[in-house]
């Protein structure tokens, strides 16, 4: 079930997206369908890892950036997380409409911290250094994107193009 993105008071918007526990097989981090007559993505993700929860919270956050590889603009609509039992977007100071945050055309938009995340809330299960969570980024246009983002506990460093 998707809910609408509502807008929160204080500059952070907060959507609730996806519906919980979906699980996919691990595939590699930018895995957008080709469209007919073009080898390149249209929407390329990268850098993506989870930070696992501190407890006793039940809540860890993903990062990543987002690459519209496109001449247009496109929404990133819903997520879900195979982990948890729902997923969040988190963001301060990005655009984000009735629609979805937007991916300008030929631009990108990065999820770090104190900038935005996707809230994984109610982990299911306990996430160790190595783990792999398994996002799915919906878009109004690419349609879906699978992600596979590895567990990167607080203190360790960041996957190569990850923004800390």
């Amino acid at each position: 079930m998707r809910l609408p993105w509502p807008a929160v008071a204080g500059g952070v918007v907060v959507a609730a997206l996806g519906a919980g526990g979906l699980v996919r097989g691990a595939v590699p981090q930018s895995s957008a369908a080709s469209s007919a007559g073009s080898s390149a993505a249209p929407i390329v993700v990268t850098g993506a890892y989870v930070r696992p929860p501190l407890p006793p919270s039940k809540n860890a956050a993903a990062y990543f950036t987002i690459y519209n590889t496109t001449g247009r603009p496109d929404q990133l609509i819903g997520v879900s997380a195979g982990v948890g039992s729902d997923a969040v977007l988190h963001t301060s100071g990005m655009t984000l409409d009735a629609n979805g945050l937007l991916v300008p055309a030929h631009a990108h938009v990065t999820l770090s911290v104190g900038r935005g995340h996707v809230m994984i809330e109610g982990v299911t299960e306990r996430l160790r250094s190595g783990d792999q969570v398994n996002l799915e980024l919906d878009f109004q246009n690419a349609g879906a994107i699978d992600v596979a983002a590895p567990v990167v506990p607080f203190g360790s460093p960041t996957p190569s193009g990850a923004s800390s």
